[in-house]
């Protein structure tokens, strides 16, 4: 986190951390205090603070280089300054979830595009300033951000099953199957899903 201006030299400096607070703002999110209470109405703000979180992490896991400077710290600031200017509960319904979250990411991606991230606490001080965070890299995480919301996020999908896997000996005249076994092996194979797994 870079350090505030007119300060000493970092070697001189004490970091400032805010983790206490910020997880008592994730965790009382709603502007009204039934919010995710145990009786109350679900919001989405932390699944789409999860889904942002996951993002991230795909996206160091892909490009490993490119975004070194990326990190989760980054999204939980855009994350905090969205709970700040969307804090009514009633946008942040359950059913909302792919338009918040879609929101979020438009939130990242733009303050990609600017070159500016206000630390949340400390807002002279910008995240995303070189050298913490290079032009180059901002640059990529735009691109990288954009292409996965054209794609439909394929970052955040599950992996596909994998097909079953049959073993279908091969048929050659040299081969001691016969023509007739190999169709009744099939068959008996097929009537017995179990045996294919």
């Amino acid at each position: 986190f870079p350090f505030i201006h007119g300060c000493l030299s970092p070697a001189e400096s004490w970091r400032i951390s805010f983790s206490h607070i910020e997880k008592e703002l994730i965790k009382t999110h709603g502007n009204k205090r039934t919010c995710c209470e145990s009786s109350a109405t679900k919001c989405c703000r932390k699944q789409c603070f999860k889904l942002l979180k996951c993002l991230i992490e795909g996206l160091k896991k892909r490009y490993p280089q490119e975004l070194d400077a990326l990190c989760s710290y980054l999204g939980k600031t855009v994350f905090l300054h969205t709970l700040s200017i969307r804090a009514q509960d009633s946008l942040w319904t359950r059913h909302h979830l792919p338009a918040c979250f879609m929101h979020l990411l438009g939130a990242l991606e733009g303050h990609g595009r600017s070159g500016l991230l206000p630390h949340f606490f400390v807002p002279t001080s910008n995240l995303f300033a070189a050298p913490t965070f290079p032009r180059k890299a901002l640059v990529f995480l735009t691109e990288a951000l954009e292409e996965q919301r054209r794609q439909g996020l394929p970052l955040l999908m599950p992996p596909a099953p994998a097909p079953h896997w049959q073993y279908t000996p091969p048929v050659t005249p040299s081969h001691p199957l016969s023509y007739s076994r190999l169709m009744l092996s099939s068959l008996l194979l097929s009537s017995h899903p179990k045996l294919l797994r």
